[in-house]
């Protein structure tokens, strides 16, 4: 059983989130349960869960949260419990700042909008996985890793696009293999409207669509491994 939770503050990315996590956890034959954590608050139990997955958000996670000391528990009692925990984008940000402490995230020099070619190393996330593009859009970046993580991932803007926390079933992945282009493009979109400066930072790697259809298996890689 897969926790997601969903730490988006717009009800249309949200949804968009949830329906796009929920294609690879449908290929892996699991069933998720999904939380808005910024409206329902609070700490879930996880004694009924193997896997967690943490989304991203609009928030910065180099400022606070009101749903700081809450989602760090999370991370902590996901570790503790043995369970598997996947961060991305912000997630993979937070769990970082939750395991190594805030000097671990900063603010991005440039903002990555758009999509990347991510430099992979061998791990059992990307088994199967070859020279991946994945859709970017960050503002913030994880930094000053300790030698307890494992860098998995990277690009030429962005020196930690993938960690593995020691040995154990615990991954952040900067970069976004959930979305397909629609939903990706439809997130550039709302970027474009907030902040029309992102188009000097948009790039465009994508040759062919086709490129992203491996990008799920990542995640189903994610619920294949458990702690136990």
């Amino acid at each position: 059983m897969v926790l997601v939770l969903n730490y988006m503050k717009s009800d249309k990315l949200a949804a968009s989130f949830n329906h796009a996590v929920l294609r690879p956890i449908g290929k892996s034959g699991m069933h998720a349960d999904f939380l808005r954590i910024p409206k329902v608050g609070g700490i879930p139990d996880l004694s009924k869960y193997s896997h967690v997955i943490i989304s991203g958000a609009e928030a910065s996670v180099v400022e606070d949260n009101p749903w700081d000391a809450v989602l760090e528990m999370i991370v902590h009692d996901t570790i503790e419990q043995k369970k598997s925990l996947l961060g991305i984008c912000y997630g993979h940000q937070f769990i970082a700042r939750a395991i190594a402490g805030r000097h671990c995230v900063r603010k991005s020099e440039i903002p990555e909008i758009g999509w990347a070619d991510i430099h992979i190393s061998d791990n059992h996330i990307f088994k199967g996985i070859t020279a991946p593009v994945s859709m970017v859009s960050h503002y913030d970046e994880v930094c000053n890793l300790t030698e307890d993580f494992k860098i998995i991932a990277s690009t030429p803007g962005c020196p930690v696009h993938g960690f593995q926390y020691k040995n154990l079933p615990v991954w952040g992945l900067q970069f976004h293999p959930e979305y397909n282009i629609e939903e990706a493009n439809e997130i550039f979109d709302l970027i474009s409207e907030e902040d029309p400066l992102s188009l000097n930072y948009y790039s465009n790697a994508l040759v062919e669509e086709t490129q992203l259809n491996q990008n799920e298996q990542i995640i189903v890689n994610f619920l294949s491994l458990s702690a136990d």
